[in-house]
């Protein structure tokens, strides 16, 4: 095959095709125009007016001599014909031939030799006859039939005007045709090789039982049809392809070969069947036609190989003993052959396409699919989507480029992987999994208008929604116009949302069993990763709303916490994903059913649990106002506030006031 699925079938039935083009014009010359006199030479037929002085045919021997039967024995014939500009055009001999004028038969049962004026093609045999009829002729030729031409006349005789021949730059390699008979039958402008046939050059050798070659009135190739056990073998690659018809046509400048019954091509590891092939020869395409199968190793196509690649969340190492093969259905396939030897330069697969890499855990449909060889890219269109193992990938157009590593996504896309693949340690929504599988029942499931895989970035174009989650239970979901994945060493090193950002963490009992949800709206939203795959921080900018609800268990009311604030950076511990502390700034808000709380910038320590509101801060609940020019620090383990730097507090009227405001403030809650 390689890379050429088609090549020895085109080359098969072109090279017969230049037999017929070359097929003398004068085969339906009159024996009955030779003299039966002794020591005839030469007879000499002209073209009729207005090339009456031009040879058509000229007749020579060394002798002619009458028989007892009434034949005419005829020594070293030879038969010449000419083209209306004089020049030559075939020459037929035989040392001995029989004419026996009453039947107009000619024939002997020695050898025959045909070849072309310019010794580009030549035709042998033993044991011919030629009959000649009132309204036909016919030429057999009985045993030993060799036919050798130069390959140049391929393109000389069958190429379309500007179309690519695919020869090879030795175009002076024979061809053999050898077959145990031929005939022609004039009338029916056809020529019949049987018995043994084989055509062979250099690069290819087919075989069948019968091969029939259909002229047009004119003399030019209307088809041939191979017969009955059709091999063909490429003997560069020991490529073989085998069906039991294979037709050659060539109308309108378009040169077709098709081969039906059970075509089947086997090139040492490539594999092709199809109810049809069909080479095109003038446009230079191969088609495998209904029920196309294409089964071939993953690197068949080049250093880039045949298969689909993307982000790091999409890449898996190849199983231990798996095979490295990529196997492909569709309704038709359409190989795109280069002008000379080497690689197929693309293929287009159509209608219930699909494509396997067993040792990859890959699978991928659509309605098409186009693979270029240039790019390495391969395009999938029509509810197209891919699998491997754990990741999904779907869109109305998904795009692989092996060789720039680029991976792309259009209309109603989505794309689904599991935690465990953007990185070896990665964690989300809590602390480092404990257990390997906790940790790999974990996916995220992205849904967008497009998304694209480049430089080590995938980027989803909105509007984006990303949901977590655990096994099939929904833990986390993130809204957004715009979403931003960033990858080092196929590690996830960062993730950036911004427009309309609304990231949930869904209600999950925390450690004193109540239910806790948590909500964060803002403008922009960045997420910076460890190398060890655990978060680093967390910063959300501009409108940034925090939600957090808490329910009993008791039914109680939920109980209902916001801040809002222009910025917020939440840092996590190194060697968990739990908080160690966040900060909010600018317009501080925070409120609950009780109180609300504001000021210029908020501090929470995980360590001690304390929120500390600086920068004017003000602490309202039912009773009056809180201030204090240092800080107002709440205890959220023991629910104390402190006011630290002159605290002053103004009760609401009618309000029944407790407060315990310290003169110096607690050392613990600075």
């Amino acid at each position: 095959m390689t890379g050429r699925p088609c090549q020895k079938t085109r080359a098969a039935f072109i090279v017969l095709a230049c037999v017929l083009f070359l097929w003398p014009g004068a085969a339906t010359v009159s024996f009955a125009q030779v003299s039966a006199a002794g020591g005839w030479s030469t007879t000499t037929e002209t073209y009729p007016p207005p090339h009456t002085n031009q040879k058509k045919t000229v007749f020579s021997g060394l002798e002619a001599s009458p028989q007892p039967d009434g034949t005419l024995l005829i020594k070293q014939l030879k038969i010449e014909t000419f083209r209306e500009n004089g020049d030559g055009e075939m020459v037929f001999e035989a040392p001995d031939c029989v004419l026996d004028q009453r039947t107009h038969a000619a024939g002997s049962p020695g050898s025959l030799q045909i070849h072309s004026a310019d010794g580009k093609l030549r035709i042998s045999g033993t044991g011919f006859l030629w009959r000649q009829a009132a309204t036909n002729s016919s030429l057999t030729i009985s045993n030993n039939i060799e036919t050798v031409l130069q390959r140049e006349l391929l393109a000389q005789s069958t190429a379309a005007p500007g179309s690519a021949t695919n020869s090879p730059p030795d175009t002076n390699q024979p061809v053999h045709i050898r077959s145990d008979e031929f005939f022609f039958d004039r009338n029916a402008n056809t020529i019949i090789y049987r018995g043994n046939i084989r055509v062979e050059d250099d690069q290819m050798a087919l075989t069948c039982d019968i091969l029939t070659i259909q002229r047009t009135t004119n003399g030019t190739v209307e088809n041939i049809t191979a017969d009955r056990n059709v091999v063909i073998v490429n003997k560069r690659s020991g490529g073989r392809t085998t069906g039991d018809r294979a037709v050659y046509t060539a109308e309108a400048d378009v040169q077709l070969v098709t081969l039906t019954g059970n075509p089947h091509l086997q090139d040492v590891a490539r594999e092709c069947t199809a109810k049809a092939f069909v080479f095109d020869r003038t446009h230079n395409t191969f088609q495998a036609v209904g029920d196309a199968f294409l089964k071939l190793p993953r690197d068949a196509f080049g250093a880039p190989g045949f298969m689909l690649t993307g982000p790091p969340a999409t890449t898996t190492n190849t199983p231990g003993g798996a095979t490295n093969f990529v196997e492909i259905y569709s309704d038709t396939m359409t190989f795109q052959l280069p002008p000379t030897n080497g690689p197929v330069i693309g293929i287009t697969a159509e209608n219930h396409v699909i494509i396997l890499d067993p040792g990859q855990k890959n699978h991928a449909s659509g309605d098409r699919a186009v693979y270029t060889d240039a790019s390495g890219a391969l395009e999938l269109t029509g509810h197209a989507v891919w699998e491997a193992d754990q990741r999904v990938a779907r869109g109305e157009f998904l795009a692989f480029d092996k060789n720039n590593r680029t991976f792309s996504a259009r209309t109603n896309s989505y794309l689904k992987f599991p935690v465990s693949a953007l990185g070896p340690a990665t964690a989300i929504g809590g602390p480092r999994p404990t257990n390997t599988a906790a940790s790999a029942n974990q996916f995220i499931a992205v849904t967008a208008d497009s998304y694209d895989y480049q430089n080590d970035s995938l980027v989803f174009h909105g509007p984006v929604k990303a949901v977590l989650l655990t096994g099939g239970t929904i833990m986390g979901i993130l809204d957004c116009g715009a979403l931003t994945v960033g990858f080092s060493s196929n590690i996830l090193q960062s993730v950036v949302a911004d427009t309309d950002v609304r990231a949930q963490q869904l209600p999950a009992a925390n450690s004193p069993g109540k239910m806790v949800g948590k909500e964060l709206r803002c403008d922009h939203l960045q997420v910076v990763m460890r190398t060890n795959g655990l978060v680093r921080d967390i910063t959300a900018l501009r409108n940034v709303t925090v939600t957090q609800t808490e329910t009993g268990t008791n039914n109680a009311k939920p109980v209902v916490i916001t801040l809002t604030s222009e910025s917020l950076a939440a840092f996590f511990q190194s060697d968990t994903n739990v908080v160690d502390n966040i900060v909010a700034e600018r317009n501080v808000v925070i409120t609950r059913e009780d109180g609300t709380a504001r000021g210029a910038k908020v501090v929470y320590t995980a360590t001690n649990n304390l929120a500390r509101l600086t920068g004017d801060p003000v602490m309202e609940s039912a009773q009056g106002w809180l201030t204090a020019e240092d800080a107002i620090v709440y205890d959220r383990t023991t629910g104390r506030t402190k006011a630290i730097g002159n605290p002053d507090f103004k009760s609401k009227p009618g309000a029944l006031v407790k407060t315990n405001l310290p003169s110096s403030p607690d050392p613990s809650m600075r």
